[in-house]
């Protein structure tokens, strides 16, 4: 009989709920697990969580405190700088028991830091970037190179178009260590990365927010690498 997979899904946001993450996931045959916040979580807790889980998924919400990456607020908004500290425990020891880490939008942006990288705060303040944010239609990929093992999953498909629902983003002027980028929207965001060595995986946009066969299968094949 074949084990189901458990994905660990850390809260989205200091006020927020993960139903539409949930029901995503459970829907790629996935069993799930919610981690709330808590300020009482302690190494020890982070490491039962994570040792149960297969998989975790960083999703969405607040902007990261762009003290996390050595810089001053300059258009980054609604920052909860402990909320941050609390997924980041949980990133550091998904790290360092290898386990996999799937980020979405802010998760993507989490990864990041977490790997010394930064965040652009402001993508509005960029007249060419502006439109990321400020529609929640389809942008297509500018340019990539599909060489990771699961965007052969890509080749397969003919919709490669991805929504847009964020006013920050990563080009590879912000990228971390270890971090490598599969995507690019025309603008140079980057809106798919991976790590060069643990099995590590992220987009900007929300796949959970569209019913598009190619970003499901692309979630399912990660979480059921080897």
């Amino acid at each position: 009989m074949t084990k189901i997979k458990l994905v660990g899904v850390l809260q989205s946001g200091y006020l927020e709920n993960n139903e539409t993450y949930v029901e995503w996931i459970q829907a790629r045959g996935f069993a799930t697990m919610l981690i709330p916040y808590s300020v009482h979580d302690d190494d020890e807790t982070v490491k039962r969580l994570i040792k149960a889980c297969d998989a975790i998924v960083c999703p969405g919400g607040a902007d990261v405190h762009p003290s996390h990456y050595n810089a001053t607020i300059d258009g980054a908004r609604a920052c909860y700088y402990y909320f941050d500290i609390w997924q980041l425990m949980f990133v550091a020891e998904a790290v360092k028991q290898k386990k996999k880490i799937f980020g979405i939008c802010r998760g993507h942006q989490l990864i990041n830091v977490y790997f010394n990288g930064s965040i652009i705060q402001n993508l509005d303040s960029n007249k060419s970037m502006g439109a990321h944010y400020q529609t929640n239609g389809l942008f297509g990929f500018g340019r990539g190179e599909p060489f990771h093992r699961i965007t052969s999953i890509l080749n397969k498909k003919d919709n490669r178009d991805v929504n847009s629902m964020h006013h920050q983003g990563i080009t590879t002027l912000e990228l971390g260590n270890g971090l490598m980028p599969l995507y690019e929207s025309k603008d140079t965001i980057i809106e798919i990365m991976k790590h060069e060595i643990l099995p590590i995986l992220s987009v900007q946009f929300h796949p959970e927010e569209m019913d598009i066969d190619t970003w499901n299968d692309y979630f399912e094949a990660f979480v059921n690498s080897e």
